[in-house]
Formats: structure tokens, C-alpha cells, sequence
């Protein structure tokens, strides 16, 4: 099996790829990039070939697309495509930042899918990052969501970052004859995320701010390609073909903020103070609605209590490695 990866310097796509080219996973690994300079790590790998490009042109994609897959007599379903462009997220936004945001991930997939179906040889799967965003109407839901929670209920799609989501994820059912996983990411703990960085500062002072108390749906970095690894052995074992399938990629162990905040107190304090305190939410709210107009509900979107259950991986026989945030390396 072959791999066509893009998007796998950013912080979840260089673990997905350390853990894949360490195990020698894939035949051959071509990774697609835009950026005129890589971290070396990226060529001290026998099976591994950068593709530069300038831009994500249609016909050009096509074609070295085409030329890799007749030089190396890649068969049909033969390949996999992993896809994790995206722009972050976090911080402030405006129109500017929301159209790289649109850019970055619905038509940078919806150019994706174009290219893939207009070839003749189709990817067996293709996974494409999504988020937990997909639930956030800017609406609590305390009871459990599992990933066809919103058809069942018949709930639309309605905030910025839902519908974000929505359409994210739309554009790759156009993929014609290849399973499709949606992996609707929770948040990503990791010692090199941001919001990790952030909040241990807090807790060496023994100090941790949460507004209101919302529900934390978390991943550790690690977990993610565990996950992925599991699906394709999934996929494969069972024969399947041309399935569109969302997974809610978060642990089971969900937690409530002020204990994950706790936890981390606990962890890393350096004064004897243990103190979490709780902000309204509303005045959050007031503050990002004021300096991003619209735009607001993107960061808000964060601090929605939602209780989300990974119902797939768990009905398909997935094994959770990583459960408890005291283990982990943050």
C-alpha cells in the first residue's frame, strides 16, 4: 500500500507521520508540500518522496499524480490519502483569518476530491481532518452525542464553525469509489499544542481559569494514529468499499474542565496554591462579540459543553491506549 499525504508538518500530521514511516507501514510515502524548506526528518526515510508545488493547481497535482502512480504500477485502491491542511483555528478572527480558514479546508478538500476524481485509479481511503466543531451550535448538550446525533435529532447545522464542519466534511462524499473517514477531532493534547503550553504555565502557579464548566472532550496526540492504524486494518479486514463515515475521535474518559484543570494543578504546581476559578461564559461571550463581530462564534465555539461519545471505534472493537491525562506526556 501506498500513501499520499498532505498536510504533515503541522502538529498532528508530523505524528501521524513519525509513527507510520517508523513502522515502514507503507511501501512508499510521498508527501505533497507547498513550504520551500522541511525539517531534515522528513528525508532521513529509505520510502519517502517530497513533492513540492507552488500551489494546489488542478492539472498539475493531476499529472504528478498521475506520473507517481505509472512510475511505481500503483494499482487501483492500491493508495491512501491523508489530509490535514487546515488553518488554525485559535486566536482572533476576521474576515481575512475566516476566508483562510474556509480556504485551507473546504476547498482545499473540495480541490482534493477534484483531483482524485478525475484520475483513473481511485484512493482505497481517505482520511480528512474534522472537529468536534461539527456539534457546536453554540447550544450545551449534556447528553451523550455519538456521530449521527444531529440526523437522528433532525438538528441543523447553524452556527459558523457547524457549518464550517458541515460543508468540510460534504465535499469529500463527492469522492467517487473510496471509503471516506471524516475524524471529527477533539481536543489534541499534546506537550507541543498550544493550548497545553498555555494552561501549564497556570498550573505552576497552582491557578487555573474555566468559563463556566464545559465538558472537555479530549485526544491525546498519540491516540490519533492508533486510531488510524486501527480503521485501515478496519477497512481492509472487512472488505469495504465506498462507505462515508464521521468518527467522533475522542476518548471515552471525557471531563469536565475544572478537572482537567485540577489534574494539571496537581501535576505541575510549583507554589502550594490549588485554585480554580470560574468565569461566566456570557462575559467571554460579550468580549469576543464585540472585538470579532461574527466571527466570534469560531473561538466561542471552544467553550461549548459537549458530551461527545466515540460510539464507531468503540462498537468497532477499538481500544482506548491512552485514558488518563496523569499518564500522559505533557
Amino acid at each position: 500500500m501506498y500513501l499520499f499525504f498532505f498536510g504533515f508538518t503541522g502538529l498532528i500530521g508530523s505524528s501521524i507521520f513519525n509513527h507510520f514511516a517508523n513502522l515502514n507501514y507503507f511501501k512508499k510515502i510521498f508527501l505533497f508540500t507547498r513550504r520551500s524548506n522541511l525539517d531534515p526528518i522528513f528525508n532521513n526515510f529509505n520510502n519517502i518522496e517530497i513533492i513540492k508545488y507552488s500551489e494546489l493547481n488542478t492539472d498539475l497535482i493531476n499529472n504528478l499524480i498521475n506520473k507517481i502512480i505509472n512510475t511505481n504500477s500503483i494499482e487501483a485502491k492500491e493508495f491512501m490519502v491523508f489530509n490535514f491542511v487546515g488553518e488554525n483555528i485559535f486566536g482572533y478572527i476576521n474576515k481575512s483569518k475566516y476566508e483562510k480558514i474556509y480556504k485551507s479546508r473546504v476547498e482545499f478538500n473540495k480541490k482534493l476530491v477534484n483531483i482524485f476524481n478525475s484520475i483513473s485509479k481511485r484512493p482505497y481511503i481517505f482520511f480528512s481532518a474534522s472537529a468536534i466543531g461539527y456539534y457546536s451550535n453554540l447550544t450545551d448538550i449534556e447528553e451523550p452525542i455519538d456521530e449521527e446525533y444531529f440526523l437522528r435529532n433532525n438538528i441543523e447545522n447553524s452556527s459558523l464553525m457547524s457549518k464550517l464542519c458541515l460543508e468540510w466534511e460534504k465535499v469529500t462524499h463527492e469522492l467517487e469509489g473510496s471509503n471516506v473517514f471524516n475524524l471529527r477531532l477533539g481536543v489534541v493534547l499534546d506537550k507541543d499544542a498550544l493550548f497545553v503550553k498555555m494552561l501549564k504555565i497556570n498550573s505552576y502557579l497552582g491557578l487555573g481559569l474555566t468559563f463556566d464548566d464545559p465538558f472537555l472532550p479530549w485526544i491525546y496526540s498519540k491516540e490519533i494514529t492508533l486510531i488510524i492504524e486501527f480503521l485501515i486494518n478496519y477497512t481492509t479486514n472487512n472488505n469495504l468499499n465506498n462507505i462515508k463515515q464521521p468518527i467522533n475521535v475522542v476518548n471515552p474518559n471525557i471531563l469536565r474542565f475544572s478537572e482537567f484543570l485540577k489534574i494539571l494543578i496537581k501535576k505541575y504546581r510549583k507554589l502550594p496554591m490549588n485554585l480554580v476559578i470560574k468565569i461566566p461564559r456570557s462575559f467571554v461571550k460579550l468580549i469576543t462579540k464585540l472585538l470579532m463581530g461574527k466571527y466570534y462564534e469560531i473561538p466561542f465555539s471552544l467553550l461549548i459543553s459537549l458530551n461527545i461519545k466515540p460510539n464507531f471505534l468503540l462498537n468497532t472493537g477499538y481500544n482506548f491506549r491512552y485514558n488518563y491525562l496523569e499518564e500522559l506526556d505533557l
